[in-house]
């Protein structure tokens, strides 16, 4: 083979080796055109020109975090830098992509993002009455009732605007001071509502009784103070310890147990509604079993439900019922006092004189004073009478009563009153004692 021709080849090597050289460094560049951001870009300001996108986010992140802001709040500054509030730039990544290799330019960081705990530590060792838990309400038992400690809200840092106020100061090339902004940190359970709940909770530990045996009889009764010591607030709401109650339950048999029953006594109207209780029947009661009362009674205690049923044997005590009831007879100016339809009593009277006769009718005792000043301007400009100490005051129809009047000397022969019924003082004492609320009055001539 001659030079020459030795020669051509070996230019001809060269030169393809060269072309692909040039190829793969033209591909290369075109690659790290492709990921790398052109020469001059920025951020916010921050040099980030051909690094990678992660790079750039990486070197504004760490720009960003040593750049110190001051806050106000309160007529007090604190400068601190953004690093101590655990900020982090948020970078969208079409507009990085929309500046790699042949595209320079400014990108803005969309937003801030700052760490809601790191923020809030720092704001409260500077200002403590921004690091303050709200307080809430919380209730109480005050020997009758259950009572409310207030509950007090609290002012905290509002970190959404606090992050759109930083961004916005940041976009802007950090100058000048960002007012702190706020918000007002509200109590889970209002004062309102925990006052409900206890006027709630009193009602119930007031009302507590046991009933059973198939009726439902009522048994027993569970002092106001051992249900307070069941109840509990939480979460908003009104719970009951079960484990206590269970405690409290498994006492029943010996607190309840009776093998005897005893007589009682009472005074009904005429329809049966008992007016008054003279001896208390005992019933006989036989506990059968007190497993799971824990847990019954605090569901039924959540539900408002106040008669807890006890599983048991209930033989009621007899009970004996005396209806009694007042007839007055105006024309012959005696009332009658009858107990089972039985004459107790009779006493004479004085009603109301010409122009205040006392009303005929069925009426009920509804209120009984000891003593009371009787004041008769309040019906009328002709009941022009004030009367002190009137004793054993019963009313049974408005201003009309039986009481005492020991200035009447003509009980009995004459009517005399402004339409109360007159009695001797120890005749309507009597009446007082005797007849309890709702006792009937039959009043006619």
């Amino acid at each position: 083979m001659s030079t020459t021709t030795g020669s051509r080849r070996t230019r001809r090597i060269w030169w393809i080796a060269s072309g692909a050289a040039v190829l793969i460094a033209i591909g290369g560049l075109g690659l790290f055109a492709g990921t790398h951001l052109a020469w001059g870009t920025t951020v916010n300001g921050i040099a980030v020109g051909s690094m990678t996108t992660a790079q750039a986010h990486t070197e504004v992140t760490k720009q960003l975090r040593a750049t110190k802001i001051s806050l106000r709040y309160n007529g007090s500054d604190l400068t601190v830098s953004l690093g101590k509030l655990g900020a982090e730039p948020v970078l969208k990544t079409d507009a990085l992509d929309a500046h790699t290799w042949f595209n320079g330019g400014e990108i803005k960081v969309s937003s801030i993002r700052l760490d809601q705990d790191q923020t809030q530590k720092v704001i409260a060792k500077h200002w403590s009455a921004l690091g303050e838990e709200p307080t809430e309400p919380t209730i109480h038992w005050d020997n009758t009732a259950f009572v409310v400690t207030q509950g007090k809200s609290a002012t905290g840092v509002n970190l959404s605007a606090l992050q759109t106020a930083v961004t916005t100061w940041f976009q802007e090339g950090g100058k000048g001071t960002v007012s702190l902004p706020t918000t007002q940190r509200d109590l889970s359970l209002s004062n309102d509502k925990a006052a409900s709940l206890a006027s709630t909770a009193t009602k119930t530990a007031t009302e507590v009784t046991l009933v059973g045996g198939t009726e439902k009889t009522q048994i027993g009764t569970v002092p106001a103070a051992t249900v307070a010591s069941w109840t509990k607030l939480k979460d908003g709401s009104l719970t009951y310890d079960a484990q206590a109650i269970q405690k409290y339950a498994a006492t029943l048999p010996e607190t309840l147990d009776h093998s005897t029953s005893t007589q009682g006594t009472v005074v009904v109207d005429s329809a049966g509604k008992v007016l008054q209780t003279i001896i208390k029947a005992q019933n006989a009661v036989q506990i059968t079993s007190t497993d799971g009362l824990g847990t019954q009674f605090a569901s039924s205690l959540q539900k408002g439900t106040t008669a807890l049923e006890v599983p048991a044997t209930v033989t009621p005590g007899p009970v004996t019922k005396l209806l009694r009831r007042i007839d007055v007879n105006l024309t012959s100016r005696v009332a009658t006092l009858y107990e089972n339809d039985q004459v107790v009593k009779t006493f004479p009277i004085s009603s109301g004189k010409e122009g205040f006769n006392t009303n005929t009718g069925n009426f009920k005792i509804y209120l009984k004073y000891v003593k009371q000043t009787m004041d008769g301007s309040a019906y009328g400009d002709n009941y022009n009478y004030v009367t002190p100490d009137v004793p054993w005051v019963s009313y049974f129809n408005g201003g009309e009563a039986f009481h005492g009047a020991p200035w009447n000397n003509q009980i009995g022969t004459a009517d005399l009153s402004h339409g109360c019924v007159n009695m001797k003082v120890s005749d309507a004492q009597f009446i007082y004692n005797w007849a309890p609320l709702g006792t009937e009055v039959h009043v006619h001539k």
